[in-house]
């Protein structure tokens, strides 16, 4: 009997083996020992890539609602919004692509198309892209993503500078 093609399927001496794809182990798949190498091991291994190729179409036909923080960065006169899965301040001064020393960080948790609201909304206050003037509808904006606490510090550090 000759043995199909089957994606992720070996086989080591008499037995076969799913041995998942890195992106299908970040999906949560893990190996799986299929059996005796024959056509029940193979139905198994075909299984389980039906599952991962089931799982992969529901997330590609699913809008993209990624959560991660959306960040206002300040520097100067300048007001950069932008979304970042985690918050580091080192990347995202780097993903800035300025060389501007920051002078403020305020930071939320939200989604890119919120992130993409947000800009849209200030759009008119838009200097280069993320970038925009800071402007007391911009400062706002900053103010409502921070809360009542970070509220208090923008307003006093804008009062300083």
């Amino acid at each position: 009997m000759i043995r199909p093609r089957i994606r992720c399927y070996e086989v080591k001496g008499a037995y076969g083996y799913w041995n998942p794809t890195p992106r299908m182990r970040n999906a949560g798949f893990m190996n799986e020992a299929c059996g005796r190498d024959g056509p029940e091991a193979w139905a198994k291994a075909e299984a389980l890539n039906a599952k991962f190729d089931a799982l992969e179409a529901k997330r590609v036909n699913t809008p993209r609602t990624r959560i991660g923080f959306i960040y206002f960065l300040r520097s100067g006169e300048r007001v950069k919004i932008g979304f970042s899965d985690r918050l580091s301040l080192r990347g995202i001064d780097k993903g800035a692509g300025r060389s501007f020393p920051v002078q403020q960080l305020v930071a939320t948790r939200g989604s890119q198309a919120e992130e993409k609201a947000i800009r849209q909304h200030l759009s008119e206050h838009s200097i280069d892209g993320e970038w925009f003037a800071v402007t007391p509808k911009v400062l706002a904006m900053m103010t409502r993503a921070a809360g009542p606490e970070a509220a208090k510090s923008i307003t006093r550090r804008k009062a300083q500078g």
